[in-house]
């Protein structure tokens, strides 16, 4: 009998063992199955699984991708299910307790009051149902599973409701998947089509453009050794050009001259001779405008022109005079008294004109560009870059109120062009194939003065 007794404990053992979660080590509950196929219970898994759309298992670390709607949605074994269940009942039915105070009585009662398991004769002896309560341990049981199926029940009908909603969530993946798809297709055929219809008029434009090549071809060709001509010319040009620019006028504008009792416009121009050294004064000069011929030093401002190569100077329409020196622009009253100065961020200024609202400058070298700064703040107004052309003189013109920008790409190829005062937008050109004008004012009767490297021109506007 005891051998019997043995084997017996030794299959329950076994069984036990195979109806076990390798994870909590307790018999199965909701057992899923992963793709090794191993089985694990279900709230096993997802305190296993933190995150994440994959599974590890943990026997033989086989990865299993989780289903649409989570873990629970993983294969129950059924199978499993039951004998867990009917292994359980089995246990139960064999486990009662064996009553330590009366030998070979099972304890099949359980006293309410007293919170302990009794057998018939505690029952009888120490528990007597008229003052104690006193329950089956079958009745309990049976309650017990009563709940647990009915709580199992509002878990399948939950279950149930996923798994439903899962189906609705797949079928609207697929109708995404289908739309991106005719998407996708519609694109590509009007990306071909727009492709079709630009190699049609890439080819239309080059047969264009190879039959005006064709036909200007030998006009061009005809002109290459005019041009060679032309261009050793200008070089030529420009040679001498620089040889003398030394001793050309760095700027000149229009003055009222206050001796003349008929308030005739003079000419003034700011010289900076080659041989003068870094301590000589560079000179404020006035020239009479209708005859050309100098009448003498008037007035000299060491403060603002000394070491004057590089220096620039303008006048405003209330007599102001503007000047610009080593990153310094300077306003002056006519006595010469300071007003403000303001620094820019400009290494080289070629000219520079005021209206008395606004100041605008031309750079040269690297920069290339005409500038227009608040009179007052020198915030800058508006900025436009000249490329490859080289800005040089710059005033205004008093009754339009625009900008006259001189500029030039070579010497001999050089023009005046009119700017908005206000924008910068380019508005007309109106003079042309000048030669190095490196400064130029506008009279009060909208005549050009033009200073360059061999003389004073005067143009009409208009």
């Amino acid at each position: 009998m005891a051998t019997a007794s043995t084997n017996s404990d030794v299959s329950i053992k076994v069984m036990e063992d195979d109806l076990s979660c390798c994870i909590c080590y307790n018999l199965l509950r909701e057992p899923k199955e992963l793709d090794c196929p191993h089985v694990f219970c279900l709230q096993c898994l997802q305190e296993w699984v933190k995150k994440g759309r994959t599974v590890e298992c943990p026997e033989c670390r086989h990865i299993t991708i989780v289903p649409q709607g989570g873990l629970v949605n993983l294969k129950t074994n059924l199978r499993l299910k039951s004998m867990v269940e009917k292994y359980a009942e089995r246990v139960e039915k064999q486990s009662a307790p064996i009553c330590p105070n009366h030998d070979g009585e099972n304890q099949h009662f359980f006293c309410v009051t007293c919170g302990v398991t009794i057998c018939r004769d505690c029952l009888v002896l120490q528990h007597p149902i008229s003052q104690h309560e006193i329950k089956e341990l079958k009745v309990i049981t049976t309650t017990r599973k009563a709940e647990m199926k009915a709580k199992m029940g509002s878990v399948e009908q939950e279950m149930k409701k996923i798994e439903s909603d899962r189906r609705i969530l797949d079928k609207i993946e697929r109708q995404l998947q289908a739309a991106r798809e005719k998407a996708e297709k519609d694109v590509k055929k009007r990306v071909q089509d727009v492709m079709s219809e630009a190699e049609a008029k890439g080819k239309e434009m080059l047969t264009s453009i190879h039959a005006s090549y064709q036909q200007h071809f030998e006009t061009l060709k005809q002109k290459q050794l005019q041009t060679e001509e032309m261009d050793t010319r200008l070089r030529n040009v420009h040679t001498a050009t620089r040889n003398v620019l030394d001793t050309a006028p760095d700027h000149i504008y229009m003055k009222q001259h206050p001796s003349h009792v008929d308030k005739m416009e003079t000419l003034c121009a700011t010289t900076s001779h080659c041989e003068m050294s870094s301590q000589d004064l560079a000179t404020l000069q006035f020239y009479p405008g209708s005859v050309g011929i100098r009448v003498g030093v008037l007035l000299t401002y060491s403060h603002h022109l000394a070491d004057g190569v590089g220096s620039r100077i303008a006048t405003t329409p209330d007599d102001m005079i503007v000047t610009y020196r080593k990153r310094v622009i300077t306003v002056h009253r006519s006595d010469g008294e300071l007003i403000r100065t303001h620094q820019v961020d400009c290494e080289y200024v070629t000219d520079i004109a005021s209206n008395g609202k606004q100041i605008a400058f031309t750079t040269g070298s690297k920069g290339n560009s005409i500038h227009m700064i608040d009179f007052v703040t020198c915030h800058e107004v508006w900025k436009v870059d000249m490329r490859m052309t080289i800005p040089l003189g710059i005033c205004y013109e008093p009754e339009s109120n625009t900008l006259l920008v001189a500029s030039c790409k070579s010497a001999g190829h050089c023009v005046i062009e009119q700017y908005c005062s206000t924008t910068g937008h380019l508005i007309a050109c109106l003079a042309s194939d000048l030669h190095w004008p490196y400064s130029m004012t506008v009279s009060q009767d909208s005549k050009i003065f033009i200073a360059d490297t061999k003389s004073v021109k005067v143009y009409s506007v208009g």
